[in-house]
């Protein structure tokens, strides 16, 4: 069994500001690129708007998450209008329906032109909800989405590949693994919802499959969370808490092929409602160690040698 415990500078990582920075302790290891502000090649921001069929009960939200998403990505961004020189981000959601009137696909849309006018790269994010409705009803579901729309525009801005490109389909030992995910369970506010969300969505940024139903898996993916308490605020009240999410990566039969630990102190506020971008924060570090059980499940342990049965006399 392979397990992982990822945790990043737990005093570094609380770097908490009035304006409520979003907390990085979950990522998986690898180069930081979060910290300067992404220096942009006409030196203004990001214009963010909406495009024009777009109804405003969308349209707003979506580009108040937008902004956000980049911001945490450590892109400037705004929907002023009267941004004179920059780059340009037009978002957009198509809704696609089945006959059997069950819940909704959203499609987000996202293009980004930069400041001659000239698409500079566009990518797309699909993600189906609950119950019929749930996009005007369910709109936690934009800091999700904006998280991951922020990071793509800072990989596109900094030249990185990314999306589908990237990974090109991510396999093991040649075939493509299906994950199943089972739930969450234990997570304050929305938490369990958005985990499961927004791994559905980091997943399939990766390039890897994300089952429907046990019939067409693989793998199996089951998540915990842990809250305790935490560290305390100037009054001796703990203005944070403890967060510890478990995910255990199994095949069909049950058997633990991994698991990975993420835990740091996070604003208590923070989880008690809308994970929004911590959902994704979470999951794409969970993404990373997911994968890397996966491929380790498929390579022969090192050092093991194969069985020699001796050769019986005459």
């Amino acid at each position: 069994m392979r397990s992982r415990h990822l945790l990043i500078g737990a005093a570094a990582a609380f770097l908490l500001t009035a304006c409520g920075e979003l907390p990085k302790p979950f990522a998986h290891s690898g180069p930081d690129l979060s910290n300067p502000l992404l220096r942009l090649a006409d030196g203004g921001g990001i214009q963010v708007s909406a495009a024009p069929e777009l109804p405003e009960e969308i349209a707003g939200p979506l580009m108040a998450a937008a902004v956000k998403g980049l911001a945490d990505a450590n892109v400037p961004a705004t929907v002023n209008s009267d941004l004179a020189r920059g780059f340009r981000l037009i978002g957009g959601v198509r809704i696609e329906t089945d006959d059997a009137g069950g819940p909704e696909t959203a499609r987000f849309v996202w293009r980004l032109n930069g400041p001659d006018g000239a698409e500079i790269g566009a990518f797309d994010q699909t993600i189906t909800g609950d119950t019929p409705g749930w996009l005007t009803e369910d709109q936690q579901i934009f800091d999700i989405i904006a998280a991951d729309a922020g990071q793509r525009i800072a990989e596109i801005l900094r030249g990185q590949k990314t999306g589908a490109d990237a990974a090109a389909g991510k396999t093991v030992a040649g075939v493509q693994p299906s994950l199943y995910l089972v739930g969450v369970d234990g997570a304050p506010g929305d938490g369990n919802r958005s985990l499961i969300r927004a791994l559905r969505l980091v997943v399939g940024r990766a390039g890897g499959k994300v089952s429907d139903t046990l019939d067409t898996a693989t793998h199996l993916v089951m998540g915990s969370v842990e809250v305790s308490g935490g560290m305390g605020g100037p009054g001796g009240e703990a203005e944070s808490r403890l967060l510890t999410v478990s995910w255990a990566v199994t095949g069909l039969d049950g058997v633990e092929l991994g698991k990975i630990s993420q835990s740091n102190q996070v604003p208590k506020k923070m989880i008690a409602g809308r994970w929004g971008g911590l959902a994704y924060a979470v999951a794409k570090g969970a993404g990373d160690g997911i994968f890397e059980i996966l491929e380790s499940s498929r390579k022969p342990a090192r050092g093991r040698k194969p069985l020699r049965v001796p050769a019986q006399p005459n």
